[in-house]
């Protein structure tokens, strides 16, 4: 494997910093495998993962090994974007993944030992992924962010923004679940006004939005059950407004997907999405707060390619 031109980025701020203690140790475990990287970054700021793989990409990388959690691999795949113009690049990308939720990893069947993963990205199986594009405001205007796994309006997005620092160092499932539990209590209902596909606009009073192209997020959770990261469509999860009771009876059902048997939710599919709300709601993609306000989401489809587990995307 010595001849593939690989590049690396090593986020050591994934897992709230305590990716930066295993740098050394990964870094080496990954050189093992495949030879001396063409080339490495170590993410320092919020564009260095997406420019340095731009770069890469177009100076002939054939493969980008990413080492994080969902915020980084939604850089790397503006990083692919951006070498392409927006068009799908036939270099692959290969997660190891290291963050606290680490949700498109698995959507993807990806799990296991740093060994493990490893060895995944060395057998090479790579499959077609959707992505999601997101744009500020009402129209097509507006600066575009990407959106790999996951974006959440109201209650997933305030429990984003409290799993923070020390709480989200106890690792994905324990951060999140208390992070879930401590805002079903609290959350409020907002008015959310929806367009699907261009269509008429609908009004909503709920808890939360989810627009999702996989179906895990936030250590485990199976919030959008039946989400494939490779059919071209965006599911999404309405959160109606419940009792704090009906809320905390569900709760626990998030991890198997069976929550959305209950009347509280709603599931609907669609390729573009406006979203607006009556009153400012925290905003969250894959893991990274984002500035409150209304946003039109669509989908990218095939738009990179991942290699995966053999029942991973499809």
């Amino acid at each position: 494997m010595s001849s593939l031109r690989y590049h690396i980025v090593f986020n050591p701020l994934a897992s709230a910093g305590a990716a930066a203690e295993s740098r050394e140790a990964v870094l080496r475990m990954v050189e093992t495998v495949f030879g001396a990287a063409a080339s490495l970054c170590v993410v320092e700021g919020p564009n260095d993962a997406a420019a340095s793989t731009r770069d890469a990409l177009r100076g002939g990388a054939e493969l980008v090994i990413a080492i994080g959690g969902d915020g980084t691999m939604q850089q790397v795949a503006s990083g692919f974007l951006a070498a392409g113009n927006g068009s799908a690049s036939t270099a692959r990308l290969g997660m190891l993944s290291i963050g606290t939720g680490c949700g498109f990893a698995q959507s993807l069947g990806i799990s296991g030992t740093i060994a493990e993963q490893l060895a995944l990205i060395r057998r090479g199986i790579a499959r077609p992924v959707d992505l999601a594009t997101l744009t500020n405001g009402r129209g097509a205007a507006g600066p575009v962010s990407v959106c790999v796994n996951e974006c959440q309006f109201g209650i997933g997005g305030t429990v984003v923004r409290r799993v923070r620092g020390r709480i989200k160092r106890l690792g994905g499932r324990p951060a999140f679940g208390i992070g879930a539990a401590v805002v079903a209590l609290t959350q409020r209902p907002h008015l959310f006004t929806l367009r699907f596909d261009g269509g008429p606009e609908e009004s909503h009073l709920l808890l939360g939005l989810v627009v999702a192209n996989g179906a895990y997020t936030g250590g485990g959770m199976e919030l959008v059950p039946g989400a494939v990261t490779g059919d071209g469509l965006l599911d999404v999860l309405l959160i109606r407004h419940m009792s704090v009771l009906q809320r905390l009876r569900t709760l626990p059902l998030i991890y198997s997907g069976k929550h959305v048997l209950s009347e509280g939710y709603a599931l609907r599919s669609c390729r573009e999405l406006s979203v607006a709300t009556e009153s400012e709601v925290d905003c969250e993609a894959d893991g990274e707060l984002l500035p409150p306000g209304p946003r039109t989401i669509r989908v990218l489809p095939k738009a990179i390619h991942v290699i995966t587990s053999e029942g991973g995307a499809s």
